[in-house]
């Protein structure tokens, strides 16, 4: 899965590409160098991707570090999208989420009030 942003940060032209494990660390730099509060990463890879996108992250900045993990990468079945990683599925990872470094998580794409529920549980 790859997506592409395009935008401007205090006039300083910006290009992100997700999907590249290896974004997290520049992405960071660049974020904290323009003055943001907090930097992070949201929504198109499985949470196992993101993990190394955000230790990434944290080797590169003391800013609190945001994430919002997908239930897995989205499937097209008949009709409908099916996000595959199960509440107990990315429960299990947000323990290791928090260790690589975020300090804020959530869920986006796919994720339902039983996998946040779920990520309460496992982070008491």
């Amino acid at each position: 899965c790859m997506s592409l942003a395009d935008f401007s940060l205090k006039g300083k032209k910006a290009l992100v590409v997700g999907g590249r494990r290896n974004m997290g660390k520049g992405f960071a730099l660049g974020l904290a160098e323009a003055g943001a509060d907090v930097v992070g990463t949201n929504c198109g890879l499985a949470i196992e991707h993101l993990l190394e996108i955000v230790t990434a992250m944290r080797g590169a900045t003391d800013r609190p570090i945001l994430t919002h993990v997908n239930a897995g990468i989205p499937q097209i079945v008949g009709k409908d999208i099916v996000y595959p990683d199960t509440p107990e599925h990315m429960a299990d990872r947000m323990p290791q989420m928090i260790e690589a470094g975020a300090n804020i998580v959530g869920g986006c794409c796919g994720t339902s009030p039983d996998h946040v529920r779920a990520f309460v549980k496992s982070l008491q």
